[in-house]
């Protein structure tokens, strides 16, 4: 991660640690996890990973029946990735 002068490595622990608790609680709201994940691939060191983002945007393009042919394939390939 890039460092600047201003950093404060005892208020970025305490950060991560707060972080790390949310994503570990059932209860956290999925917007906040969705925070998270947009925070996450838009820094420049994601970016430089070129990894890509899995997401899911519904559109009309598709009927129900196309849809869970994309949903079947697409766990398909989860399954192959892990």
């Amino acid at each position: 991660m890039d460092e600047f002068e201003d950093d404060d490595e005892v208020e970025i622990k305490r950060y991560e640690e707060r972080v790390k608790k949310e994503l570990s609680r059932s209860t956290t709201q999925v917007e906040l996890l969705s925070g998270y994940l947009c925070f996450i691939k838009s820094h420049n060191v994601f970016i430089k990973t070129r990894l890509i983002s899995n997401a899911y945007y519904p559109s009309d393009i598709l009927n129900d029946e196309q849809l869970a042919v994309m949903k079947n394939f697409s766990e398909i390939i989860d399954m192959k990735l892990e």
